[in-house]
């Protein structure tokens, strides 16, 4: 008996869709894509259930008749290629031959199409990879595909699919991607009885980005534009700073009209932005990269979402001095200051070359002073703290005037004496009049015995607090997430404790974040927020928790909503996801120098509400250094 032997066609077609098809939203993309490719106008999409029923893919594209809807269901019967030439030279998108039949053999598929001026149709059904028949249909332009159960027969795959939720929202990005590089044609969207996405046929991308995003974010868009080498060019559109977004997906990279993924572009757009938005954000973007179909290799992934480029490195910088060229013209590139003054004439040549330059924009002013490299002659002062003129007793004052009654702390150290400057223990001198909250060394007495005293803020970032049995470095961002998820979880229990505002306000959604916010409105309602959608891209905000800033409020939405979207968690956990999303984001940032009242009344609570060790991702919110570690390190 043969040992290697072919493989029946039905298994052949069951490994392509476990390649092709991964979930109901590649079921989207592949039959949409076909769509485009037969020169549809109107691409209409319908989903149940997440898609885990149904699929409905409608186009006005130029149909099929009989023999080419036979065809179809072969793998690698296709109308894009004709020749091993056409293979290096794509200019279409379902090239392969390998979509149809892959979903036909893990679902139940109906196909009904009529080529355009012929007077009868024909619909061809198959299940599980099996033609059932053929037979004629009423006469409509275009083609309509319809996905019954898709892995039906392939229990081993149907239970790792991702939530209703989760499909509709990939299904919606989906469409987004293939609407920005296809504005000539309008797209429509339903998922479950509700409209998550409509847009006509448009003049122009920039026109089509008004359609999708808002009129709001189009009249930011600054355009780009820049010949590369001869047969590569990249141009498109970004959104003018502070605008940001929350992660890295809402830049849409077009390669000749096709979306992929490229996370070194997307990593150096990101580069060119440092300085100018703050860490771990990134600039809506839409960039058109016009290639030679010949220098970029397309079928280089199975769902080909990622590409090969002749000049990758040559394409990445071209990009980049694209994104400065226009950020130049704003007048918002960082300013640049040389690391080391120039040497002396006469000096040796290599010394008396300038050192690379960095941003210092966005930086705190001792790493400002700090990164210069002075003359040995000057003599180099320490950078003072953001707090040498801190009156911590004023600061509480403040709180206490604003409602807020910080624990009252004694001054004298646990140890019951002071630590001068040459090391030596001295005896405790007495208070000054009015300075009951602070030392003679400017701290500030914290806990419930006054066993802490803060120092200071290290980089602009962690609080330096000195105990009895060490030091104690506290993350403020996770600090205040901390407490601020434990003031959700407070406020839900009862309910919710919104604050109305005083002007309803009012965001324009992506479709993607439109579908994230219509699953996640039940859910902010539980925490105080008072929302409506009367459109399909439109959210108003009437209340919020009180905790929230106005000022914030549209950044912590829209960056939850990014957390959420396309978030593959059931219910319980995406409901845990939402509350850990929403304390971090109206939290401080780390790298903000604070505000005193700030820092009086995040410590305040760290020390009398108990232990808060870490927030809601896990990340400690202060780390502790005793005494007898640094003893070992100094070798004491």
């Amino acid at each position: 008996m043969a040992i290697i032997r072919v493989l029946p066609v039905t298994v052949q077609n069951k490994i392509a869709a476990g390649e092709v098809i991964e979930r109901p939203a590649s079921v989207v993309k592949e039959l949409v894509e076909n769509a485009i490719d037969a020169g549809a106008i109107t691409v209409s999409v319908e989903m149940e259930d997440g898609g885990h029923r149904l699929v409905r893919v409608s186009d006005d594209g130029c149909g099929m008749d009989e023999e080419d809807l036979v065809a179809c269901m072969q793998r690698h019967a296709t109308s894009k290629i004709r020749d091993v030439d056409d293979i290096f030279r794509i200019a279409s998108f379902g090239f392969r031959g390998e979509a149809l039949p892959s979903i036909g053999s893990v679902s139940r598929m109906t196909i009904s199409s009529c080529p355009i001026d012929v007077d009868e149709g024909h619909e061809l059904v198959v299940e599980a990879g099996r033609l059932v028949r053929v037979t004629p249909a009423a006469p409509r332009k275009g083609t309509q595909v319809e996905v019954r159960d898709i892995f039906f027969n392939t229990p081993a795959r149907r239970k790792f699919l991702r939530t209703p939720a989760s499909e509709h929202t990939r299904a919606t990005e989906m469409l987004t991607r293939l609407a920005l590089g296809n504005p000539g044609v309008g797209f429509r969207l339903q998922t479950n009885e509700r409209l998550a996405l409509s847009v006509r046929p448009a003049a122009s991308q920039l026109d089509r980005i008004r359609d999708l995003f808002g009129d709001k974010a189009a009249s930011r868009l600054t355009p780009f534009a820049r010949e590369i080498t001869d047969g590569l060019r990249v141009d498109g559109f970004f959104l003018r700073p502070p605008e940001s977004r929350r992660n890295s997906k809402d830049i849409y990279i077009l390669v000749n009209k096709r979306w992929i993924r490229h996370y070194g572009l997307a990593r150096a757009i990101g580069d060119v932005f440092q300085g100018i938005l703050p860490p771990r954000v990134y600039p809506l973007a839409v960039v058109n990269v016009h290639v030679d179909p010949a220098k970029v290799d397309v079928n280089a992934h199975p769902t080909k979402e990622e590409v090969r480029f002749e000049q990758d490195g040559i394409l990445i910088a071209g990009v980049k001095h694209a994104f400065r060229d226009a950020l130049e013209q704003m007048a918002m590139m960082p300013t640049a200051i040389s690391l080391s003054p120039t040497a002396p004439a006469g000096g040796d040549g290599a010394e008396s070359q300038p050192r690379p330059t960095m941003p210092l924009q966005g930086r705190s002013e001792p790493e400002r002073q700090s990164s210069l490299n002075l003359p040995s002659s000057v003599g180099r002062t320490k950078p003072e703290s953001g707090w040498s003129n801190f009156d911590f007793a004023a600061a509480r004052e403040r709180l206490r005037g604003a409602g807020q009654t910080p624990r009252e702390t004694p001054t004298a150290t646990p140890q019951g004496r002071t630590v001068s400057t040459n090391g030596h223990a001295d005896t405790p001198e007495p208070a000054a009049p009015g300075a009951e909250e602070s030392d003679q060394s400017g701290g500030v007495r914290l806990g419930p015995a006054g066993q802490h005293r803060l120092l200071g803020q290290a980089s602009g970032k962690y609080l330096l607090v000195d105990g009895p049995d060490g030091i104690l470095l506290v993350d403020p961002h996770a600090l205040h997430e901390r407490q601020n998820y434990d003031r959700l979880v407070e406020e839900r229990g009862k309910g919710g404790a919104p604050r109305r505002l005083l002007l309803p306000l009012e965001l324009e959604l992506s479709p993607a974040e439109a579908a994230a916010a219509a699953e996640a409105m039940p859910g902010l309602a539980e925490y105080g927020f008072e929302l409506e959608m009367p459109e399909t891209n439109r959210l108003v905000v009437t209340a919020a928790p009180s905790f929230i800033t106005p000022a914030k409020l549209e950044t912590v939405l829209r960056h939850c909503l990014a957390d959420l979207a396309g978030a593959d968690e059931t219910l319980a956990n995406a409901r845990d996801k939402l509350l850990a999303s929403l304390a971090c984001h109206s939290s401080v940032l780390l790298g903000r120098t604070l505000p005193e009242e700030e820092v009086v009344a995040l410590l305040d609570r760290f020390f009398n509400q108990g232990q808060l060790p870490t927030c809601p991702h896990g990340r400690p919110t202060a780390i502790r250094i005793t005494w007898e570690e640094l003893a070992q390190r100094f070798g004491r």
